[in-house]
């Protein structure tokens, strides 16, 4: 079992996760979405949204744009992150889950996947190993 959260604002992957105010949580058993809750992620304090997400038990954070100190505080409190989303939130899930969450890259991301984050293309991105960049 896996849970993938996503920041939403009208009904798209939030832009920019600092400023997120909604998440989506879903569990999944691989494929498959087994159930979903709301909850606020409020505020611009990058600890409490960090400790929000431990405490939620999120395994992945698919969202938008997302500032690299955040983006380490959750890379080192364990959490799998997967930024540069864009699209609409039922829409990046179903990708997500089918493994094909590439199409939803914004533009310009692929060279962030590209570079200095111990990343290539072809390499693994999103569901663990069996999700490529294509």
């Amino acid at each position: 079992m896996a849970r993938i959260a996503i920041p939403t604002w009208n009904g798209r992957v939030s832009p920019v996760f600092d400023a997120a105010e909604k998440l989506l949580i879903v569990d999944s058993k691989e494929t498959n979405e087994c159930s979903r809750f709301e909850t606020e992620i409020r505020g611009d304090n990058f600890p409490y949204k960090v400790i929000k997400l431990k405490e939620l038990g999120i395994d992945t954070l698919i969202c938008g744009a997302i500032s690299m100190p955040l983006f380490y505080m959750i890379k080192n409190a364990g959490i799998y992150v997967i930024p540069w989303i864009s699209g609409l939130t039922e829409d990046v899930l179903k990708a997500f889950l089918d493994e094909r969450l590439f199409q939803f890259l914004m533009p310009g991301s692929r060279r962030y996947w590209g570079r200095g984050h111990g990343r290539r293309h072809g390499q693994t991105m999103g569901r663990g190993k069996n999700f490529k960049l294509k």
